[in-house]
């Protein structure tokens, strides 16, 4: 996973965070697809409401340009199969 330090947190803006608080952030696609991953365990637990996480999954999904992980999957391995 791509490290994200302190520092670099705390300056990057608003938008790049998908959760309340600055929390899930979404500033590269690797991050996008661990808060796709990682907000439905947070609701499950209790820690975020259902619309929090549906916020979060919304604005993961944009990062990755609309596409959940995968479909991009798929569409990797169908390339590499199916030639």
């Amino acid at each position: 996973m791509a490290k994200l330090s302190d520092k670099k947190r705390s300056e990057l803006p608003k938008k790049d965070f998908a959760g309340p608080n600055r929390s899930f952030p979404v500033n590269d696609k690797i991050h996008a697809e661990k808060a796709l991953q990682l907000a439905p365990r947070a609701e499950h637990a209790g820690t975020i409401s259902h619309s929090t996480e549906a916020r979060i999954e919304s604005k993961a999904r944009k990062r990755l340009d609309g596409r959940e992980y995968h479909e991009k999957m798929h569409d990797y391995l169908a390339k590499k199969f199916i030639q």
